[in-house]
This record gives C-alpha cells, structure tokens and sequence, in this order.
C-alpha cells in the first residue's frame, strides 16, 4: 500500500524508501524489504552513492588509501573489501550531509556502533578535502573532525 502511495506521489526521496524498508524489515516481511530495495534502484536514487564515488577520488587525489583489515570477512579481494568499507553507514551520512547542508554547517553523524580506524581517517580527509567539520558520536565517544584532524587525536 506504502509503495503505491510512493509512486503515485512520484517521490524520489530515498528517505522515504529507506524508512519503509526498515518498517518492513522490523516486520520480518523480508520480499517486501526486496522490493522496496529494487524499486530504489530502479527509480534512480543513487545520488548519494555517485556523490560517495566523487568524494572517494577526491581523497585518493589527496593520498588516502583504505584499510582494508577493517573488512576481513570479505574474500573477494581489494575491490569487494572497498566495496564493503564504502557501505558503512557514517560514509552514506556524510556524503548526504555534503549533498544537503549548506557550505558552512557542520554534519552530525550519530552511530551506535564504534566508528571503525578506516572510516576514522575517511572522515578526517573529508573534512580537510571538502573543508567541512564533522561531528561524530559514535558508540563511546564524540569525535570533531575538521581541517583534517580529530578531537579524540586518533585515540578511541
């Protein structure tokens, strides 16, 4: 019913689409969980993960180099284990934080789960590359990122 409102309102927030997905999800209704995934697809909400690929060669421009021991359960070599760091939640937060905030607001990430060491200097070039600050709470601390240094000074 959701997903035919959604339609016929032409809505292109991912959003919206994320938000029935976990409704569905915390049903247990996992095909419609699918769906929704597919529909997101297929109406092209990728936005975000096109701006992750934009912000990714900006700071491999600048030096960064990911850690891959942040991703040990993927065999799929270098290129699967990146995929795998680039779907960490506080990477899709902020790159729809930079799509959707002014130039001068900070962003506000707050996980539940510890931020790992790689998304850790991820965050750290982005704010010296994209000159933004960045607060993190993650599961023990806050973290202020700005011109490409860390309130916790890399201890967390």
């Amino acid at each position: 019913m959701a997903m035919q409102i959604m339609a016929a309102d032409g809505s292109e927030s991912s959003g919206l689409y994320v938000l029935l997905s976990r409704v569905y999800a915390s049903a247990n209704r996992w095909n419609e969980v699918g769906l929704v995934r597919k529909t997101m697809t297929e109406k092209g909400t990728k936005e975000i993960y096109q701006f992750l690929d934009v912000i990714e060669e900006r700071l491999k421009l600048a030096g960064y180099v990911p850690d891959f021991s942040q991703a040990p359960l993927i065999d799929e070599g270098d290129d699967g284990k990146e995929r795998s760091l680039r779907l960490h939640s506080e990477r899709l937060a902020i790159a729809f934080g930079l799509l959707n905030s002014k130039p001068d607001a900070p962003i506000r990430v707050f996980k539940n789960l510890r931020v790992c060491r790689d998304c850790h200097n991820f965050t750290k070039l982005i704010s010296q590359v994209f000159n933004v600050e960045i607060v993190m709470r993650d599961r023990l601390r806050f973290h202020c990122f700005k011109n490409g240094s860390c309130s916790c000074m890399d201890f967390w």
